[in-house]
């Protein structure tokens, strides 16, 4: 094949080959130009330095002869650099004539001189640095004297290691340094990325029973060989094990070095080096057998050191364990002595036996939650989250919400009986009811509050016939009618006037004494802080006196909460900016309370306290935001609470919840997003050891800042007509959340089915299907309606007989009879994203139910995934994901020269990286890595096409062989490589094929196809037919130009004038048997189509073999 050809169109393989070899990815760099500096960053660090990319990057680059490359640490990991020249590397740790073991010299000690001539092993020494991208990172400098290709080894960790080939100078280089640096941020990704997948596999241990009872927990230390990704951390930590437990930690990891080290005094981490001076030479380098061995035994009796030694995992060898058995209680901290200055460290909680047999369920909590995640229209809204740190749910994301945009929920109460849930709002004069279906969220109804801006705090009165709401924003306390949600009166006191209602936030209430009393915070602008609180005679509504709540009466303490004491006519008050507590006392003489400062918490160098809490213990508990924590206080004498200890939390520690047991502590901390008091996560703090026991980061993670949390409470059961208690429930009650909708019969599809459902559990409903909503209706089926998260974990062939609610809602005519518009939408919100399989097993009109229950067919109105990619000079943009299916793919040319896009999905265990070394080092062996699925051909600058593939579920990559007639380079090579992810797709149907126009076949090696087709958009159907992979690739021929007018003007080295074609795109290459679809729109003419794949036998092009297809448009 001529190289004009090559040039032009560049998807010949063996050209390819040619070109990528003497220009690898990136543009081309320097030729003949003055010395210069590289940079190679040595490793990359994420999450704080739990995750790393132990690689060079970039791992290899072509420099010229007489420049330098500058190493330089990318985390906090120390790495070394050492130069081959083709000599098996020297062991890491020799035995000395002394029987002892010492760090190898060769390794440690950095070589004389700054040049590398590639004749002899070169050392660069441990590149290593207190902090990650800190001045005092080391680095090396080297220069390289003669042409060659010099491999280097990170001899710490095995599997790390780079290239660079010196080329003289008057040769150009492929890549400028930006490009490198680009190309070492891309080789970075897959490792960490895989690093943080095989973290999050971590969090649960793997668990086993021995016959005695006890238990045997393995936790593992990961990494990932194929991308040089690696876990830095223990997980989980903290592991709560019993008494007489065993846990062994495996090293998993074939690219690090690991201890795990129980240490006598955490404050003395043994050095790994003991470092000996010599008189002459060298220290020696002695290795510390109390960090590099194992010590103390297998069974840990509370007290001692205990070390694993060092763990490494040679490929091919068994994987190195170390397992302590744990008699007594107590926390017990341990560190990687290697890692232990990255955070690598881990906590064992061992309990009693019977402490330890705590229920595993899940503790079920809704979280108010706010966004801050920047994107426009980004709503606010609930969460249901579980919080048992032993649970297999800990941490998830049950259900999200959205009530809407800056509504800002900020407390959530339950009323009197626990039957119904509220959450108070900032954001205008709403009020929401909280309508739920078991563990779900069915709807979250707002309440019009009238006059009533930024509600605060909620109170039910005893016998649930009425609530107060705290009006912060309009200076008022309104009363609401609890049966009707409608406000029926308000509290009002106007200042300057004595007693007076200014900003209202906190409020408490005593019905025995017939007193309210409510706090004066601050403004909404959080300005104008008040200094006092006001008691209120309930009965009434009259404002009755207002107490002075500062220190030293200069005021703007702002009072924020008031919680009366259960049992007891004393109430506390918290002062969040003064950093109070104050006690008020009824005085029955004066029926008034007197008010006592009790507590400072800047003595303890804390502040802003905010919520009180009487705990399981009896104990007081207040939560203040800076630093973040909860006090806790016996409260035996209630004017002079006794501080008896701190317990952990994050910034901003606000509202607080408790466990059934009495065991944990959940601690929400966000104060309104302010600076300092916004750490967004919920603290789980282990009430019998007074340690953090976890942290919930999912919703910050996320730009979603928790405002409060409640646990989820069982509904209480309520009583009939005739003043009883109903017997004992049964699971046939609570099917009352009616929908209507059609299509769920076969072959009945206007038949109204009427479901009754009710929520089993946080992840499944179920629904009863009835023919008819009277009292006679038969029941003829029933639907399941489960979580993503399951439906994930079925079987691929029984995912098809699920259909995804978010696609079947519109097109079976649902109603939701009894609700009103807006609880409807809520209520098809609350489901949308969940999957439900109907089963029939009583046809209506029939007598009796025939034969075998039926499974109803999904509907298949699920829209195709569209997606646009746009070809620039010389990258793609195009989004990260899309689902798998029928995709229509839109190539946009937005660049100066010619472009197209082939997607190739990685065969089964391919990663990127393989893919990239196959690229850099075998091109010829990449493309047996990849599967063609099609994709827009050539296309001019401005031009536009779309295609509709068939794509199945796996990783792929859009590349684009056309080369660039300046320099004959790939855009390939430039940087026109991206990874997109296709996923399974979230509804089971199939989108029906598209309607084609004229149908082609490619075969080995034609074009079965039309010689004339009618002009204008139509879809043209390809499929490969062939044994090889074959494409598309069209041109529209000059007027009065032939196709040997084309092929010769290809061919030629030096072609005179324009051409005598236009591309006008087509379809790329696909595999034996697949089918795509071009959607065209084609004016008149001649026409040709080409296939330029290359033959692996011979080596040619299929167009030289004689796949050339002539047609004409008209």
């Amino acid at each position: 094949m001529d190289n004009r050809l090559l040039i032009l169109i560049g998807v010949l393989l063996m050209g390819f080959v040619l070109i990528f070899i003497a220009h690898p990815f990136g543009g081309p760099g320097p030729s003949n130009a003055e010395t210069q500096n590289w940079t190679v960053l040595a490793g990359k660090g994420k999450n704080d330095e739990s995750l790393q990319a132990l690689r060079f990057l970039p791992e290899n680059i072509v420099i010229h002869v007489g420049d330098s490359i500058t190493w330089e640490l990318g985390s906090a990991e120390e790495h070394t650099i050492y130069f081959t020249a083709g000599e098996l590397p020297p062991a890491l740790v020799e035995v000395g004539p002394d029987g002892r073991d010492y760090f190898n010299p060769a390794i440690f000690f950095p070589s004389e001189g700054t040049t590398n001539d590639g004749t002899a092993p070169f050392s660069g020494g441990v590149l290593s640095g207190s902090e990650a991208g800190s001045e005092s990172s080391s680095s090396l400098t080297l220069t390289f004297t003669r042409p060659g290709i010099y491999e280097y080894l990170c001899m710490f960790h095995p599997g790390m290691k780079g290239t660079v080939s010196v080329v003289p100078r008057d040769q150009p280089l492929p890549m400028t340094p930006e490009a490198y640096a680009q190309m070492g941020r891309a080789e970075a990704k897959p490792a960490l990325d895989a690093a943080e997948k095989l973290h999050r596999q971590l969090t649960k241990p793997k668990v086993s029973s021995r016959p005695d009872g006890a238990s045997e927990y393995t936790l593992d230390m990961v990494g990932d060989t194929k991308t040089m990704g690696s876990v830095m951390q223990f997980s989980p930590t903290p592991l709560h094990i019993k008494v007489g437990d065993t846990v062994t930690w495996r090293m998993l990891d074939y690219t690090e070095f690991h201890t795990v080290t129980f240490l006598d005094n955490p404050d003395e981490i043994p050095e790994v080096v003991n470092v000996e001076p010599q008189e002459n030479g060298p220290p020696l380098l002695v290795v510390n057998p109390m960090a590099w061995k194992a010590v103390g035994g297998s069974v840990h009796s509370g007290s001692g050191y205990y070390n694993s030694g060092a763990m490494f995992r040679p490929e091919g060898e068994l994987t190195p364990t170390y397992s302590l058995t744990f008699t007594k209680p107590g926390t017990y901290e341990y560190v990687c002595i290697l890692h232990a200055y990255m955070g690598m460290k881990g906590t064992i909680i061992v309990e009693s036996v019977k402490s330890a047999q705590a229920s595993k369920s899940p503790i079920l909590a809704l979280v108010d939650y706010t966004s801050h995640t920047g994107k426009a229209g980004e709503a606010d809204g609930i969460a249901v989250i579980d919080l048992n740190p032993h649970s297999s749910l800990f941490g998830k994301i049950m259900q999200q919400v959205s009530i809407g945009p800056g509504v800002s929920p900020h407390h959530i109460y339950y009323n009197h009986d626990g039957s119904k849930l509220y959450t108070t709002a900032l954001g205008g004069a709403r009020l929401y009811r909280i309508e739920m279906m078991g563990e779900r969220i069915q709807q979250v109804i707002p309440i019009d509050t009238g006059p009533c801006q930024v509600g605060e705090d909620l109170y039910f009165t005893k016998d649930g016939s009425k609530y107060y709401l705290t009006c912060m924003g309009s200076h008022m306390v309104a009363i609401f009618d609890a049966y009707t949600d409608t406000m029926i009166g308000q509290i009002q006191a106007p200042a300057p006037d004595s007693p007076y209602i200014k900003h209202p936030h906190g409020m408490a209430v005593n019905e025995e004494l017939d007193r309210m009393i409510v706090t004066e915070t601050v403004s909404p602008q959080l300005d104008d802080p008040g200094a006092s609180v006001t008691v209120i005679e309930l009965s009434t509504g009259k404002a009755l006196s207002t107490h002075a709540i500062t220190k030293d009466g200069t005021g703007g303490s702002a009072p924020v909460e008031v919680f009366f004491l259960p049992d007891q006519p004393v109430a506390y008050v918290t002062a969040m900016f003064e950093g109070s507590l104050w006690a008020g006392v009824w005085d029955a003489n004066t029926r008034d309370f007197q008010f006592t400062f009790v507590e400072d918490f800047t003595a303890r160098g804390q502040g802003v306290p905010l919520e009180m809490y009487v705990g399981p213990d009896g104990y007081l508990y207040v939560s203040f935001g800076q630093p973040g924590g909860v006090n806790v206080y016996d409260i035996s004498q209630p004017l002079a609470p006794k501080f008896l200890k701190t317990l952990p939390a994050d910034a901003g520690a606000h509202h607080i919840a408790f466990s059934e047991d009495g065991k944990y502590m959940f601690v929400q901390n966000n104060l309104l997003n302010l600076d300092k008091l916004n750490a967004g996560t919920i603290s789980v703090v282990d009430l019998e050891t007074g340690q953090l026991a976890a942290t919930v980061e999912n919703l910050i993670k996320q730009g979603l800042e928790p405002a409060s949390l409640v646990l989820l409470r069982q509904p209480k059961p309520k009583q009939n007509d005739a003043g009883m208690m109903p017997t004992a429930p049964t699971p046939a009650q609570g099917f009352t959340l009616h929908i209507d909708a059609k299509k769920h019969i076969n072959d009945m599809p206007d038949q109204v089915v009427h479901h009754y459902c009710k929520g089993i559990d946080s992840q499944v409903t179920q629904c009863l299907l009835f023919d008819g909503d009277e009292r006679n209706a038969h029941l003829i089926g029933a639907e399941t309606i489960i979580s993503p998260e399951i439906y994930g974990q079925l079987p691929e062939e029984e995912k098809a007989n699920w259909h995804y609610h978010k696609d079947e809602i519109p097109l079976v005519d649902a109603q939701l009879p009894g609700l009103s518009d807006e609880e409807a939408q809520k209520v098809v919100a609350a489901i949308q994203d969940t999957y439900g399989k109907v089963v029939i097993f009583w046809e209506p009109g029939t007598p009796a139910p025939i034969g075998a229950p039926s499974i109803t067919r999904p509907q298949s109105g699920h829209q195709m995934a569209e997606i646009t990619i746009k070809a620039k000079d010389y990258s793609f943009d195009a989004p990260d994901q899309l689902e798998a299916g029928l995709v229509s793919v839109t190539l946009k040319n937005n660049g100066a020269e010619l472009h197209h896009v082939q997607l190739a999905r990685l065969h089964a265990g391919v990663t990127m990286k393989d893919l990239q070394d196959a690229l850099a080092t075998s091109p010829e062996s990449a493309f047996g890595l990849l599967e063609w699925a099609g994709g827009v051909s050539i296309l001019p600058p401005n031009g536009k096409q779309e295609v509709i593939l068939d794509l199945k579920p796996g990783h792929y990559v859009m590349l684009c062989f056309v080369s660039s007639p300046s320099d004959g380079v790939l855009h390939l090579a430039k940087g026109m490589i991206r990874s997109i992810e296709v996923v399974a797709s979230g509804y089971s149907v199939m989108v029906p094929e598209p309607k084609s126009d004229v149908s082609i076949s490619l075969v080995d090696f034609a074009f079965d196809m039309p010689q004339t087709i009618k002009a204008g958009k139509q879809i043209w159907r390809i499929t490969n037919e062939g044994e090889q992979p074959h494409e598309m690739t069209l041109i529209k021929l000059a007027d009065g130009k032939t196709i040997e007018d084309a092929l010769s003007f290809l061919q030629s080295q030096s072609p005179e004038g324009p051409p005598p074609f236009e591309m006008v795109g087509g379809m790329q290459a696909l595999d034996h048997g697949k089918t795509g679809w071009a959607v065209l729109d084609l004016s008149p003419g001649d026409y040709a189509a080409l296939c330029f794949v290359p033959d692996p036998t011979s080596g040619k092009a299929h167009i030289e073999l004689g796949m050339i297809g002539g047609f004409s448009v008209k």
